[in-house]
């Protein structure tokens, strides 16, 4: 289960209390041009949802106790507490302090461009009797809207901190990883056009990836769409250079919303 929560709103903001989606590379995933459709092939999650893996991590859902701040002219920040993964597990393991996440995004309307920016981040500690790995990350964006073409640039760095799924999992070092996003969509009547190519450079899990997207959706109606899409997805092994998987996938469906 993704999400259960509850929360408590007034002027002075929102509190969410339970379990939701990270702060951390949240805007990344959710203004993914492609989050609806197959995007690439998840092999390391085992699902398919929009560009994990090849431009930015899964905000893996956590408990947490996050504070939302009311629109300010635009601006929004969010911070949270969340409960944080043992990347130590052994003799001793502990985690001291919760996971700290936060982003601030902004978004104006400059005679008709509409401007979206976002700034995300993490951090979290965990040690053993003989270890300490320190987890960081940065995620950022931006996108800009025009008439009916949109343009979405986006990226992530991490150190400790691996690029798909933070979990209960021994991570043995705090090396790099890092990865972006692009994309450009065409908005005519009831169809959308999306372009998308997205990298993850990763020395924690040993890996390059790469996906290039072209996909159609159709709004039959506000709850219906169909989608068509084409995606190209290589990965290789960063130590040694050697293709590790590579996969054309040509998917066809629909999507419902309820």
């Amino acid at each position: 289960m993704r999400q259960l929560y509850a929360t408590v709103d007034g002027s002075f903001g929102q509190v969410l209390i339970g379990k939701d989606f990270g702060l951390y590379a949240r805007s990344n995933i959710f203004l993914d041009e492609i989050l609806m459709g197959f995007g690439s092939p998840g092999a390391a999650t085992g699902v398919s949802f929009g560009n994990i893996r090849t431009g930015y991590p899964y905000p893996n859902p956590s408990a947490q106790i996050t504070y939302r701040t009311p629109d300010m002219g635009g601006l929004k920040v969010a911070a949270g507490i969340f409960e944080p993964a043992n990347t130590t597990p052994g003799a001793e393991s502990e985690q001291s302090e919760p996971r700290f996440e936060a982003e601030v995004t902004y978004s104006a309307d400059l005679n008709g461009l509409a401007l979206t920016g976002w700034v995300n981040g993490r951090h979290q500690s965990s040690e053993n009797a003989t270890t300490e790995v320190d987890s960081q990350g940065l995620g950022y964006g931006l996108k800009a809207s025009v008439a009916g073409l949109s343009l979405t640039a986006s990226g992530f760095t991490s150190e400790g901190d691996v690029p798909v799924l933070l979990t209960d999992a021994a991570l043995t070092s705090e090396e790099d990883a890092d990865g972006y996003l692009l994309q450009g969509s065409y908005t005519l009547g009831a169809n959308r056009l999306v372009l998308s190519y997205g990298e993850t450079d990763s020395d924690q899990g040993d890996f390059e990836t790469e996906n290039t997207s072209v996909a159609v959706f159709h709004d039959v109606n506000s709850n219906f769409k169909l989608v068509a899409e084409y995606n190209m997805f290589e990965q290789t092994t960063k130590s040694t250079g050697a293709d590790a998987a590579e996969f054309d996938t040509l998917a066809l469906g629909a999507v419902i919303t309820f």
